[in-house]
């Protein structure tokens, strides 16, 4: 139903586009045959007037992708390669042993092990790596919700392996919203 309600909006924005040309006609007289009375230093500079014409219109098919990556990760491939890429990316954080990453469309779910030598907990300047290392990998993602809860890191890790033997979305996207409502969500 979101695909019917934005193609109808790009074929909005494609026909105020093709009406907006139109208004930019031209509309200097044309030149005449005959003997030119104005001096070159007082004719007026008519390059600025005139409307770049092209012939390069976007695809439907183009916008419709510019659309979907505005939306980040949404097909099922996506989301397992960037999940893993992910995971790789925050364990290189010297703080963290494991990370398991499950990321859709703007947001990723995120489940440390930390290290032994670190004290801290997971704090807002560890929440900033985090989302910093997952953007490294893609930048559609806004906001990690970061916990290193051994229970919910358990869940985490099960959601992952899911989401690896998975043929759809569906299960391990509610699963993902479930765990959201008890997480926060770090934006900058």
């Amino acid at each position: 139903m979101k695909k019917i309600g934005y193609i109808g909006c790009l074929l909005l924005i494609a026909a105020t586009m093709l009406t907006g040309c139109a208004g930019n006609a031209d509309t200097l007289a044309s030149p005449t045959p005959g003997v030119n009375t104005m001096t070159p230093a007082t004719s007026p500079d008519t390059s600025m007037n005139t409307p770049m014409l092209t012939t390069q219109m976007p695809i439907l098919s183009d916008m419709e992708q510019g659309l979907d990556a505005m939306m980040g990760l949404t097909s099922l491939q996506e989301v397992q390669r960037a999940s893993e890429e992910m995971e790789d990316a925050v364990e290189q954080l010297s703080e963290v042993d494991d990370a398991h990453v499950i990321a859709y469309e703007d947001t990723a779910l995120v489940g440390l092990e930390l290290n032994d030598q670190y004290q801290g907990e997971v704090d807002e300047r560890l929440q900033k790596m985090v989302l910093g290392r997952v953007q490294t990998i893609e930048k559609t993602i806004t906001g990690v919700a970061v916990t290193a809860d051994p229970a919910k890191v358990q869940q985490i890790e099960k959601l992952t392996e899911q989401l690896d033997n998975s043929q759809d979305l569906t299960q391990v996207t509610q699963a993902m919203e479930t765990m959201l409502t008890d997480l926060t969500v770090y934006q900058e």
